[in-house]
């Protein structure tokens, strides 16, 4: 068995139906933006089994994460085991245990952030996390329209700037949504928008 069908194999195992086809979504798109950015088959190939794993772990009760923090040695959320974006972390250092041919630091790395971002991302942090973000099943309008906007417009020459604006934009959403609920935000997403808005300020984006 493949690397790439391992993966799909223990996601389509350990996820429902619905979680599945997200997931799918997600480790398609994380291979056509591998083409869109011209990457080579070994790094594109990890790519695509992060977003095969990256939410393995989103299913899990609060209790299973706890279990999985105590394993791993990760500190509680502030806002809890029941957080929403633990998912990214458990399921980064679980899979990696499983999976240590197939979970490089490439992979470990992108699934870790995929959700909340962080300062300083690789262009393959910045894959997964837009891939997750704008699968094509998401019903928020945020995220359709990123989608959009992004293979709409996309070429060799804009790919990088498009793809931060279209981050720091995601994030910034993000950011004003759980503010307007007054749900807790992790600090990593304020460093992820705040790092890119950096990076466009340079005239030229090099990722």
């Amino acid at each position: 068995m493949d690397n790439v069908t391992k993966a799909k194999e223990y996601a389509l195992a350990h996820e429902s139906e619905k979680r599945f086809s997200h997931t799918a979504g997600v480790a398609g798109d994380c291979g056509r933006l591998a083409e869109i950015f011209g990457l080579d088959e070994g790094l594109s190939e990890s790519l695509v089994i992060a977003g095969w794993l990256h939410d393995t772990t989103k299913e899990l009760s609060p209790s299973q994460q706890k279990e999985l923090c105590i394993r791993y040695g990760v500190p509680e959320p502030e806002d809890g085991y029941g957080s929403p974006t633990l998912h990214a972390i458990t399921a980064a250092y679980l899979t990696r245990t499983l999976f240590p041919d197939l979970v490089n630091e490439t992979v470990f790395s992108a699934i870790r952030y995929h959700t909340t971002g962080k300062a300083g991302m690789s262009l393959s942090d910045m894959i997964v996390c837009f891939a997750d973000y704008t699968e094509a099943s998401r019903k928020y309008e945020t995220c359709r329209r990123l989608r959009r906007r992004f293979y709409d417009n996309v070429t060799p020459q804009n790919r990088e700037r498009l793809l931060c604006e279209c981050l720091c934009e995601a994030f910034e959403a993000t950011i004003s949504s759980l503010t307007s609920r007054g749900d807790y935000i992790d600090p990593d997403t304020f460093d992820a928008k705040d790092s890119l808005l950096r990076l466009l300020e340079n005239q030229e984006v090099r990722i």
